[in-house]
């Protein structure tokens, strides 16, 4: 089957950015680059070991909006599409099939969005070390956002044949999209505190 709706490699929205990055471990690291030094010294539990996201210096960063975490359903990269805008649409929605969406609130005093899997970001176990591999830089307007992570279920997808059944074949699939909503753009009645994953939290 045709990729005729861009499920498969995204773009799923114009102006999106398409982000494939390196890991070999199940989480993605997101914060502004002016919160590296921060975080650095703040040395929370998380930049070890995936398996301490409730350890108290972890939670305190993100609740304040720091540094948010998300699991991927796979060790196997990030593969996202980030969007800076609104949610998804009904339309954009009803293009594909979705895990539960999950929500999480994110400073960028300088919009500069580091992106990272363990393998690229240069704090934890890689401070100080020549890394292999590169995260990625997403330059947006700077503010206060909520992030909204909607996962790809690729297997409802394969099953209703919206897309291949060799879609895992596929090396550039994107398998997750990322919404930054400006957090006054967003009617809520308490900005989320943390980002839910059920593999960390």
């Amino acid at each position: 089957m045709a990729n005729m709706l861009n499920i498969l490699e995204g773009p799923l929205r114009s102006g999106a950015s398409i982000v494939h990055v390196y890991s070999e471990r199940p989480l993605v690291f997101l914060y502004d680059s002016s919160n590296e030094e921060q975080i650095k010294d703040a040395d929370p539990e998380i930049l070890q070991d995936e398996d301490s996201a409730d350890d108290s210096t972890t939670q305190d960063l993100v609740q304040e909006g720091i540094l948010l975490a998300y699991a991927m359903e796979d060790d196997s990269g990030i593969d996202a599409e980030f969007i800076v805008g609104p949610l998804l649409t009904p339309e954009e929605i009803a293009q594909g099939c979705w895990l539960p969406m999950q929500q999480g609130y994110l400073q960028l005093p300088t919009g500069r969005l580091m992106i990272h899997s363990y393998s690229t970001m240069p704090l934890g176990d890689n401070e100080g070390e020549e890394l292999d591999e590169e995260g990625y830089l997403l330059e947006t307007t700077a503010g206060e956002y909520i992030v909204t992570i909607y996962r790809k279920d690729w297997m409802a997808m394969a099953s209703k044949e919206l897309v291949d059944e060799d879609w895992a074949d596929e090396d550039n699939r994107t398998n997750d999209i990322v919404v930054l909503t400006p957090e006054d753009e967003l009617e809520m009645s308490t900005p989320p505190a943390t980002i839910l994953f059920e593999e960390a939290l």
